[in-house]
């Protein structure tokens, strides 16, 4: 899918990612470059920031120090659910992530949280084996377009 540049995630949304194990390691050491931008500091920062995106064992390794340094605690799995969701659904609405997209990592996280009652209550929890539910099977793709809009929506204003 087309649309706008994603925006480099913040030490939030790396936080939330590294409940799940869903950091993709290899651009880390660029957005640690950009959180030291923002007015971040410490040496863990600093070491990463100067990786190569190569180096995912050490990336690995200085991600969790990094980020306390950046002032974020560990979040809880419903709070790091909710922030991933938030930032799917941030990417669906500006069309960097189609509807099949959104569904498939929504379930991925519900999936990796055991399926936890508070993360399935959050909005995009409506998407709970979306997956299998497709034109062919009476429901019209504009329908199941608009259920996925609106839980994005949901999600965003929550």
């Amino acid at each position: 899918m087309t649309g706008l540049p994603a925006p480099i995630p913040g030490p939030d949304l790396v936080a939330a990612w590294r409940v799940f194990d869903l950091v993709p390691f290899d651009g880390v050491p660029r957005w640690a470059a950009h959180w030291i931008a923002d007015g971040h500091d410490g040496a863990a920062l600093t070491t990463l920031a100067g990786l190569s995106e190569q180096d995912t064992a050490r990336v690995r390794e200085l991600l969790p120090d990094a980020v306390a340094e950046c002032g974020v605690p560990e979040p809880t799995r419903v709070e790091a659910a909710g922030a991933v969701f938030a930032r799917l659904a941030l990417d669906h609405v500006e069309g960097r992530l189609d509807r099949a997209e959104v569904t498939a990592w929504a379930n991925l996280v519900m999936k990796l949280s055991d399926y936890d009652g508070e993360v399935l209550g959050l909005p995009l929890g409506v998407l709970f084996d979306f997956p299998d539910l497709h034109p062919y099977d009476g429901y019209p793709a504009d329908r199941l377009a608009e259920i996925v809009r609106e839980a994005c929506r949901k999600q965003l204003d929550g």
